[in-house]
């Protein structure tokens, strides 16, 4: 019900931020796995009880 009017929000921005990646040519894929690998450098950190990193890594992932 409420995505008809949220749409119209957050059209412009998402387009807006999707617009340098695609000028780049990154792909979603790309943009995937880069994720991926960033939350697995998290887990040596984590087993390491280093929790500092374990939260850069995983602020810089929702990027």
């Amino acid at each position: 019900m409420l995505d008809r009017y949220a749409i119209k929000v957050i059209r412009w921005p998402l387009n807006a931020l999707s617009a340098l990646p695609d000028r780049l040519g990154i792909t979603a894929n790309q943009v995937t796995l880069t994720g991926f690998v960033i939350g697995l450098c998290t887990l040596p950190a984590l087993m390491m009880q280093e929790y500092l990193w374990h939260w850069v890594y995983s602020r810089q992932s929702h990027f």
